[in-house]
């Protein structure tokens, strides 16, 4: 028997969601493999760890990068892993709901489709992230009042716009949380003289990121190895000194959304005064940047409590609504020709 599954493979994490269950598999995007050998020793968390532990010969990679496939090999063995951890085997094959970018081409869309299938998927379809989004937000698919999608994850920021189910126009920009944290890592080796993991820096971001100049959390120490020599240092890094970086970023985003307000009809921009944003993706927790956007732009700003997870519930509530109308999930969902 066929089972449901939706997923979301992103830049940083792949997750999915079955109809009804919730949220059932959420791990790092990450394959690790044997450099010697090439093959695959581990993958998400467990990759993590080995990476951490004992790096020796494994060198990682990630199956998307900048939103856009990167590695097809690795993508295969990550959308393996997926569905096992969802519950599918020979015997018990699924039906997969992919949520993707707007900017997705035919040959992307064929080349998850051709790994889904090889990992056990009986059939494959697509809808845009934003759509799935919008339904987890509780906009109907059928209301033909604008709505704004701004998506801003590690690999890219996609902005959205939306209504009747469908894409009215978007912006995208390959800038996310990667992109910050690289500016992190070479603000530290530049002005401290100071190399810290892609890990750290991220941590960094998480903990003293921020839109304003009053952050909730003014300092982080972490580990990092002097340039001059070689040794593990610990430092602190405050809040004041990535404010300018963080502050870049969030100006690109920003650009990025009036960018794509400029481009929709009148009427849908006019929807958005009353309507406002949907803010999602890892830099929406960012603190203060709901509250810097909606200023800059004079609008309500909406963040769903897991901005990582929302578009894969928004795919399944899809799956569920249209259940029993399959023209209404044609009109939404993707084909992969």
């Amino acid at each position: 028997m066929a089972i449901d599954i939706v997923l979301d493979i992103g830049s940083q994490n792949v997750v999915a969601c079955i109809p009804g269950k919730g949220v059932v598999f959420r791990e790092p995007s990450l394959v690790v493999y044997d450099v010697a050998t090439k093959e695959v020793v581990a993958i998400g968390e467990n990759g993590l760890r080995m990476l951490s532990e004992d790096p020796g010969s494994l060198a990682a990679k990630r199956p998307v990068e900048g939103g856009a496939i990167a590695d097809m090999g690795a993508l295969g063995s990550l959308t393996r892993l997926v569905l096992r951890g969802c519950g599918v085997a020979r015997l018990n094959r699924a039906r997969v709901l992919t949520c993707i970018s707007p900017s997705s081409s035919s040959l992307e869309r064929r080349a998850v489709r051709d790994a889904l299938r090889r990992s056990g998927a009986s059939s494959v379809r697509f809808v845009s992230e934003a759509v799935a989004a919008s339904i987890s937000a509780g906009i109907s698919i059928d209301d033909a009042m604008g709505a704004m999608v701004v998506d801003a994850g590690a690999g890219k920021t996609c902005v959205s716009a939306v209504s009747l189910g469908g894409i009215i126009d978007y912006e995208e920009i390959r800038v996310g949380g990667d992109y910050m944290d690289g500016a992190i890592r070479t603000f530290l080796r530049q002005d401290r003289g100071i190399i810290v993991s892609s890990r750290v820096s991220a941590e960094i971001r998480l903990m003293v990121g921020s839109a304003t100049d009053t952050p909730a959390h003014e300092a982080v120490e972490v580990m990092g190895r002097d340039a001059s020599s070689g040794r593990q240092v610990t430092v602190v890094v405050k809040s004041a000194d990535i404010y300018a970086i963080c502050l870049e970023v969030l100006n690109m985003i920003f650009d990025a959304v009036a960018g794509c307000i400029a481009k929709i009809p009148p009427e849908l921009a006019y929807d958005l005064t009353a309507r406002g944003l949907l803010l999602i993706g890892g830099i929406a927790k960012m603190d203060g940047f709901a509250g810097w956007i909606g200023r800059k732009l004079d609008l309500a700003v909406a963040v769903p409590g897991d901005p990582q997870t929302c578009i894969v519930e928004g795919g399944a509530r899809l799956l569920q609504i249209t259940d029993h109308s399959r023209d209404l999930f044609e009109q939404v969902a993707m084909r992969c020709e």
